[in-house]
């Protein structure tokens, strides 16, 4: 099973809210888990501890608890924080708060059946070239196909 970073930017690329790796400066690139130096728009998803397994699915199939941070880097304040709040209320979508008929999605043989996505998103800090981070934070429910 891959790590739930690598199915959010994934699922942050289908529904066109950056390209993985991107390197022109006016568009949003994503990455996992290190945040390139360039260029300053920037979203990267990390693994973060996530509870227990749920073992009352058997064999192969236990069912995950997989925690994930997705960090917006931006010079511009405002623009930082339209970017992760879209990247909230989309993966909010994926969630039984969300719509119903996008609760499923699947990558690589591992089925999402809810990413619940924290409230709200945070203003973090800003780093050495004063560019504005903010993050949001989320729970994907997951097991295998």
């Amino acid at each position: 099973m891959k790590p739930a970073s690598k199915h959010i930017k994934d699922l942050l690329v289908q529904e066109g809210l950056g390209t993985f790796a991107e390197t022109a400066s006016n568009k949003w690139s994503i990455h996992i888990g290190s945040q390139p130096d360039k260029p300053d728009n920037c979203i990267t998803i990390y693994d973060t501890p996530g509870s227990t397994v749920d073992k009352t699915f058997t064999g192969a199939n236990h069912l995950y608890h997989s925690t994930f941070q997705v960090r917006v880097r931006s010079k511009v304040y405002l623009t930082a924080h339209e970017q992760c709040e879209l990247i909230r209320t989309t993966l909010d979508q994926f969630t039984t708060k969300g719509r119903t008929d996008k609760l499923l999605v699947e990558f690589d043989g591992t089925v999402y059946d809810n990413i619940a996505m924290d409230d709200e998103s945070i203003p973090l800090t800003q780093d050495e070239k004063r560019r504005h981070i903010f993050v949001v934070n989320g729970t994907a429910f997951r097991k295998d196909a």
